[in-house]
């Protein structure tokens, strides 16, 4: 299902209706935008508008599985807190937190681990490891373990959604130009 008006007009509506004021669009992408939003009292907090109600569901089981474990950080990377939403218009309010960070649930596979052909999943796991490089890859690998314990397979595995400090990040990718056939396979 698609919702009846664009993500912008709809966390529009959902900040107006909690006393929010949006200060700036973070980001945006094929699941929906990304906005800054600030309380009267100075708390801020992402509001997350979704396309489709698909990824709202999934992204919404995510964090609302997360909150009953209390978890807050993975392998040391932050994960932001679920604050508010609403099932009708789509909007998510989460915490903003900080690098590194785990976030971007909308493209996750719940309970199960995906039904994608073995070789697709390989090609996949090749192509996370390479956008990480050698050195971070293991760490990587650690987080998607954790969370598969707790029941959630993510399928969006990139450094904008597993974020590290830019200076690792490029030291890593640096190191798997240099043995490009180091990584991957694991």
């Amino acid at each position: 299902m698609v919702f009846d008006s664009a993500p912008d007009i709809r966390a529009s509506r959902f900040a107006e209706a909690r006393g929010l004021t949006i200060v700036a669009r973070l980001g945006f992408g094929i699941d929906g935008s990304v906005f800054l939003a600030r309380s009267g009292d100075g708390a801020v907090r992402a509001l997350k508008a979704f396309e489709r109600n698909e990824g709202f569901e999934r992204e919404l089981a995510v964090y609302q599985r997360l909150a009953a474990r209390r978890v807050k950080a993975v392998r040391g990377h932050a994960v932001p807190e679920l604050v508010d939403h609403d099932d009708a218009l789509g909007v998510i309010a989460i915490s903003v937190v900080t690098l590194p960070y785990v976030l971007d649930f909308a493209k996750v596979s719940l309970d199960t681990p995906p039904d994608f052909p073995e070789d697709v999943l390989r090609a996949e796991q090749r192509r996370a490891a390479r956008l990480f490089g050698p050195l971070l890859w293991p760490r990587v690998l650690g987080i998607l373990s954790e969370f598969r314990r707790m029941g959630v397979w993510l399928l969006d595995v990139n450094p904008r959604n597993i974020g590290f400090p830019r200076a690792e990040l490029e030291a890593s990718q640096a190191a798997g130009r240099d043995a490009p056939n180091s990584i991957g396979d694991a």
